[in-house]
């Protein structure tokens, strides 16, 4: 489900255009056109003729793309936006109207070329920013000491006030199975994993999802778990053995804020390429970069 705004000459003509998809999870709009019954919405598939760039049409439509959010969609709990790193021009846009950066998906796009056609031998990592379309509320959540100062900090940035605690240990001896969704994009050449309900055989689940998804020449790999789960903690340090590393949160999903998660199928990657706006931005991709070596000691 989707509506778009576009932006037009005084004669008619259109030259710009920004959709609005119900999608909580980054790139499931562009491939599935969004889910129903979800809690989050994506700005995508913004474009802007040649002659008409450089004008901030981007922000107008953004502008104009949430205000008509909240008459559609009055359940929706935020928005977020997954801005390229080739270059900062969306980031600008994102942090414009109010945005905050809650993440970077290490090598999770194909690089395309100019015209959108040509896929490369590269990826490239998007920055997730949020807006919250209502105040959100004081919380306590579950999250490994390991990514717990930098967690805090993209709460501030929220303006969020929440309790971190560590936890407990797994649940091996769950009488039930766990809940997992697993979807593959095969233009994107990724795949993403939900996990709904932990479970007595979570981990395993989630390494056969893995080789499944790799087996489909996945590259990229992006796991949700939910930060509101006590036993979410132990869970992210034994997924570190399958080589997952942080990547971000993202806040107010269906099944609550979602600790974010990455495998990457060759877990090498070059930092360097890519280009950031913001020193809380800088200061998330550091830690992801020391997070992903650390998991590759592993």
């Amino acid at each position: 489900m989707c509506f778009s705004v576009g932006a037009f000459t005084p004669k008619g003509e259109l030259v710009g255009h920004l959709a609005l998809f119900l999608n909580e999870f980054v790139g499931g709009a562009t491939c599935s056109g969004g889910v129903n019954d979800c809690s989050l919405g994506e700005p995508a598939a913004g474009v802007v003729t040649p002659d008409w760039r450089g004008r901030r049409l981007i922000d107008s439509m953004l502008a104009k793309l949430v205000e008509l959010s909240m008459d559609h969609y009055p359940a929706l709990r935020g928005l977020f936006i997954s801005a390229v790193t080739s270059h900062t021009r969306s980031q600008k846009s994102a942090y414009h109207f109010g945005f905050s950066d809650c993440g970077n998906l290490i090598g999770y796009y194909p690089e395309v070329d100019p015209t959108g056609i040509t896929v490369s031998a590269g990826r490239i990592s998007p920055v997730i920013s949020f807006w919250p379309t209502r105040e959100l509320s004081q919380r306590t959540i579950y999250v490994p000491a390991t990514h717990a100062e930098v967690v805090k900090n993209i709460y501030s940035q929220l303006g969020v006030s929440i309790n971190c605690e560590v936890g407990g240990d797994c649940i091996t001896n769950a009488e039930d199975r766990a809940k997992l969704e697993v979807t593959f994009s095969s233009g994107m050449r990724n795949g993403v994993i939900v996990v709904r309900e932990l479970g007595f055989d979570t981990f395993e689940q989630i390494e056969k999802a893995v080789g499944s998804l790799e087996s489909q020449k996945a590259e990229a790999v992006l796991c949700y778990l939910s930060l509101r789960d006590p036993f979410m903690p132990k869970l992210a340090e034994q997924l570190a053995k399958l080589g997952f590393f942080f990547t971000g949160v993202m806040p107010e999903t269906a099944q609550g804020d979602s600790l974010l998660l990455m495998h990457l199928l060759e877990p090498r990657y070059d930092f360097s390429k890519i280009k950031l706006t913001t020193d809380s931005a800088r200061e998330c991709l550091n830690h992801i970069e020391q997070d992903m070596k650390r998991v590759m000691r592993l």
